[in-house]
């Protein structure tokens, strides 16, 4: 007998948002990222921003295209295009 699984389903946490719409002042938890980047993933290790990771969003810059968060006392910056890509949710 060949048993065939469904193909997994996820769904996201209630008010998950992707990081291009988030708030400014205010905190998150990132929730999902892009794994099949590699430079961005190495980006994401080498400054702890991972799944689970509490964010504050610092800046939010719709004409430069930049979002600077705050983590663990540590500043990171992604573009808007990557921003787009990476899932978080509110604190």
């Amino acid at each position: 007998m060949d048993i065939q699984f469904p193909e997994v389903i996820t769904f996201p946490k209630k008010d998950t948002v992707t990081l291009d719409q988030v708030e400014v002042n205010k905190k998150y938890f990132v929730d999902k990222i892009p794994e099949n980047i590699t430079a961005l993933l190495e980006y994401f290790v080498e400054n702890k921003f991972l799944p689970g990771s509490e964010i504050y969003i610092k800046d939010f810059s719709d004409s430069r295209g930049v979002i600077t968060i705050s983590l663990g006392g540590n500043e990171v910056f992604f573009s808007m295009e990557v921003a787009q890509l990476i899932w978080v949710y509110p604190n």
